[in-house]
């Protein structure tokens, strides 16, 4: 994303939503995709074996309603983020059109495009989106457009115009978008990351505040304990990707108040 800005090429990410990943992760689709990867037959065959028979209740009122459950890949479960993993890895082989990228974390899909001009690009990024929603339909997964959301990076003065449609819907356009804690704002100058991080840290801060008024303070090692297991680790997330920011005297006047905040 970097390098698009740096250039004179226009590019958009794209945060894709789908609705109910784990909970609607077909099961057929899984073993299809198993066997495909031809893994080894008696792996298969217990993982088959391990989606055959499974059902779901629903007790209301002294009544019990059964349901033969064919989806759904629980969170919290061994075997729930590796079937979904095996799912995902589909959707990552697409052939997309050039200058087109898919990138995955567990069920949160981004795509980022870029070319010379919004109407090429338009055109690039429609194409990509309908192979994605082709592959979601054939695995019974549904995409939100509702909740799809795009920024649009370039150096120009003037936003480019870039028209996306997902399923006949007009994709919004947003300055800002959060991708696995982290956000991405247009012109990744980071200051929408920074300023989020800068509130979690003054709410936690104004917390221990209050604890420490109600037993006549806090000693300096307890405050510092606070400080290097909690604040820091959240200020310093992703700190590979956004420093950058450090080069402007804004993003140092942030970081610097927080902590001043926990010396004080």
């Amino acid at each position: 994303m970097v390098e698009i800005r740096n250039s004179k090429k226009v590019g958009v990410v794209v945060s894709l939503d789908v609705a109910g990943a784990f909970d609607n992760a077909w099961w057929p689709a899984i073993l299809k995709r198993l066997k495909s990867a031809n893994i080894p037959h008696n792996l298969w065959h217990l993982c088959e074996n391990y989606f055959d028979g499974r059902t779901a209740e629903l007790e209301v009122a002294g009544s019990t309603a059964t349901k033969r459950a064919t989806k759904g890949c629980p969170q919290g479960s061994t075997c729930g983020p590796g079937f979904c993993n095996c799912l995902y890895d589909e959707v990552l082989q697409l052939e997309l059109p050039v200058e087109c990228e898919l990138t995955a974390f567990a069920d949160d899909l981004l795509m980022v495009a870029w070319t010379n001009d919004e109407h090429s690009l338009s055109t690039k990024v429609n194409t990509a989106l309908k192979q994605i929603t082709t592959w979601g339909k054939a695995v019974k997964l549904k995409f939100n457009p509702t909740k799809t959301q795009m920024i649009i990076i370039s150096r120009r003065r003037q936003t480019p115009v870039v028209r996306v449609k997902m399923e006949g819907q007009d994709l919004e356009t947003v300055q800002v978008i959060k991708y696995l804690g982290v956000y991405l704002d247009r012109k990744l100058k980071w200051n929408a990351h920074l300023r989020n991080v800068c509130m979690k840290a003054d709410r936690l801060l104004s917390r221990i505040a209050s604890v420490s008024r109600n037993c006549w303070g806090l000693n300096s090692e307890a405050i510092e304990a606070v400080y290097r297991g909690a604040i820091e680790p959240m200020v310093l997330y992703a700190a590979e990707i956004w420093y950058p920011a450090l080069e402007y005297k804004w993003a140092k006047h942030m970081l610097n108040r927080i902590q001043r905040g926990a010396l004080i």
